[in-house]
C-alpha cells in the first residue's frame, strides 16, 4: 500500500502521466483540463488514513520486534558457530548448526506470515479508503472542471477518475467509418 520506489522512479512516473495528459488534451475534442493526483498518498495522509496505518503499526510491531530479537538470537548462535575453537567437539558444532538451521526457518516462515497479514491487512483498508476517496475525487473533479484524473502512484492505469463527456471512441469510430468504408 505504501509506494515503494525512489526519486528517480516517481519522477519518471510523473514524466509519464504529464505525457499522457498532453496526448489526452492534443486528441480530446474540446479542452481537456487534467489534474494529476497521487492516490496512496491521499488515502494515508486522511485522518482516516492516518487512524488506519497507526491501527496497523500498533498491531504487527510486536509481532515485528519478536521476530528481530529471534534473530539478534539467532546471529548470536551463528557467531559462537564461526567462532568456535577445537574446545566445541564436532558433534556439538553439528547439534548447534542444526539448531540454527531449524531456528532460521522457523523465523523465516514466521516473517512471511507476518508479511502476508501485513499486506492483507492493508488491503482491507485500502478497500475501506478507496471508494470513499474515489468518491471525492470524482466531486472534486467536477467542481473545478476537470475532464481527467490522473493517479501518479499508479503507472499501471493511470486515468483514475474520467468524465463520461471526454471519451471519443464513438465520434472516432464514426470518422473511421467515414473515411474507410467497407464495401
Amino acid at each position: 500500500m505504501i509506494p515503494a520506489g525512489g526519486s528517480f522512479m516517481r519522477s519518471d512516473c510523473l514524466l509519464t502521466l504529464l505525457l499522457l495528459a498532453s496526448a489526452w488534451g492534443a486528441c480530446a475534442q474540446t479542452s481537456a483540463s487534467v489534474a494529476i493526483i497521487d492516490v496512496q498518498a491521499a488515502m494515508l495522509n486522511s485522518q482516516e488514513g492516518q487512524k488506519g496505518v497507526a491501527a496497523l503499526r500498533q498491531e504487527f510491531e510486536p509481532r515485528r520486534a519478536q521476530l528481530q530479537r529471534r534473530q539478534e538470537e539467532l546471529q548470536t548462535l551463528q557467531d559462537r558457530l564461526d567462532h568456535a575453537n577445537a574446545a566445541m567437539s564436532d558433534e556439538a558444532k553439528e547439534r548447534l548448526a542444526g539448531e540454527i538451521q531449524s531456528k532460521s526457518r522457523a523465523i523465516k516462515h514466521e516473517m512471511e506470515d507476518l508479511e502476508a497479514d501485513a499486506t492483507e491487512a492493508q488491503n482491507k483498508l485500502a478497500k475501506q479508503l478507496g471508494p470513499k476517496m474515489y468518491e471525492i475525487v470524482a466531486k472534486f473533479a467536477k467542481e473545478h472542471g476537470y475532464k481527467v484524473v490522473l493517479d501518479a502512484s499508479n503507472p499501471q492505469a493511470p486515468i483514475y477518475w474520467a468524465d463520461s463527456s471526454s471519451l471519443i471512441t464513438t465520434d472516432t469510430v464514426k470518422q473511421y467509418d467515414s473515411a474507410h468504408p467497407v464495401r
